[in-house]
């Protein structure tokens, strides 16, 4: 079962989120900033991780980084409300990021696509 951690500081979305993921038979961690979830990634190396860009004490591309950084082949993902800019794109593919999703999203489909990006790795 892949660990993953799930970045937001909107508590019912990370909780939403976390419940989805794990009816889904994931191992889902939360964790409501950068700071904690720097400590939440060094500490359990997940697979996989989904961010919030804006956080209230960092952006989900250190995020990103510190995930990567703890466990380089993990995967993430980076979640906003907005189209993310060119700069921001940037920013996230110098991260490391796999690629963007766009609040409001379908939880079903995000457990498919977080199965997708997995299997992806281990080809």
């Amino acid at each position: 079962m892949a660990c993953i951690l799930v970045v937001d500081d909107d508590e019912k979305l990370a909780e939403g989120l976390c419940e989805v993921l794990e009816l889904s038979g994931f191992d889902c961690r939360r964790a409501s900033g950068a700071k904690e979830a720097a400590v939440l990634a060094a500490e359990l190396k997940p697979a996989f991780a989904i961010t919030d860009i804006q956080l209230p004490d960092g952006d989900g591309f250190s995020v990103c980084a510190g995930v990567k950084a703890a466990r380089p082949d993990a995967r993430v993902l980076i979640m906003s409300g907005r189209a993310p800019t060119a700069e921001e794109r940037l920013l996230g593919q110098k991260a490391g990021a796999d690629g963007y999703l766009s609040k409001p999203f379908d939880p079903g489909a995000l457990s498919a696509r977080v199965r997708e990006i997995l299997s992806e790795k281990t080809k």
